[in-house]
């Protein structure tokens, strides 16, 4: 326990105006930027980007890298983050994973956590943590819940568990299918109900449907108002890459017949 306590330590320490490890987060959208904010502070962070966005990366005060030459990103990571879409994960770590240091450390934020474990387990030698942050769009990790589903509950593990605590997050242990198996059922059931009743309500009149609301339809507007301004093609990647969400829409849809004939 020394070791590991006094490895998360230096990772807390400066030499002069220099971090002592480096991180690289691939992909710079909404959580890539979240990352880079809250974990400069622990890390040399430097981010990796298909676009240009190296202004923003300046405001954090990080460093900007064009996903062309991630190999000079990732090649002295002690940590690299993938903040990439699901269908795109799979063939990043296939790019990078001939430029990881063999003490590296790799974790994602994909929202499904068993294909991410298998990719990393077929191709990397290095360790790998999977992550879910259970959020969207926050300004910092204080107050928020992230789930954890390391290979090993080693160092790695207990070091980033005591970073994302110490930036206010809660942290939760998983096993990858048992992580899936519930958010089958929390995501894959929420956007299936919000994704079809945004479709069912847009062929009503919206002004007539606010002016008659009652409080309780009122909640359930701004529900669905939330999820509206996300893409679909996000709520769909969840759906498609999740296989407990197919049998989780299958048991709902069976449970709506069943009290459907109920009440005739």
């Amino acid at each position: 326990m020394l070791f590991r306590i006094s490895r998360f330590s230096a990772l807390t320490r400066k030499r002069g105006n220099e971090m002592t490890s480096n991180l690289t987060i691939i992909g710079f959208g909404v959580m890539g930027q979240l990352f880079a904010r809250e974990l400069k502070q622990f890390f040399n962070v430097s981010v990796c980007n298909r676009s240009d966005k190296s202004k923003i990366a300046e405001e954090i005060g990080v460093s900007f890298t064009f996903m062309e030459n991630i190999e000079s990103s990732v090649k002295n990571a002690d940590v690299v983050i993938i903040c990439l879409p699901i269908p795109l994960f799979e063939e990043k770590i296939r790019e990078i994973k001939d430029y990881l240091k063999e003490d590296a450390l790799v974790m994602d934020v994909c929202s499904v956590k068993e294909m991410p474990m298998r990719v990393t387990g077929e191709n990397l030698k290095c360790d790998y943590i999977g992550t879910h942050p259970l959020f969207g769009g926050a300004e910092s990790l204080n107050g928020q819940k992230i789930v954890l589903c390391p290979r090993e509950q080693n160092e790695n593990y207990l070091m980033m568990k005591g970073i994302f605590e110490k930036l206010g997050a809660s942290a939760i242990l998983m096993e990858p299918l048992e992580h899936d198996d519930y958010l089958g059922k929390i995501q894959g059931i929420t956007h299936f109900i919000g994704l079809n009743l945004i479709e069912y309500l847009n062929k009503e009149d919206k002004s007539k449907l606010e002016e008659l609301s009652t409080p309780t339809f009122n909640h359930l507007l701004q529900l669905i108002r939330k999820m509206g301004d996300n893409s679909p093609d996000v709520f769909l990647e969840i759906q498609k890459s999740n296989k407990f969400a197919k049998k989780s829409r299958k048991e709902f849809l069976e449970m709506l017949n069943k009290f459907d004939e109920e009440i005739n």
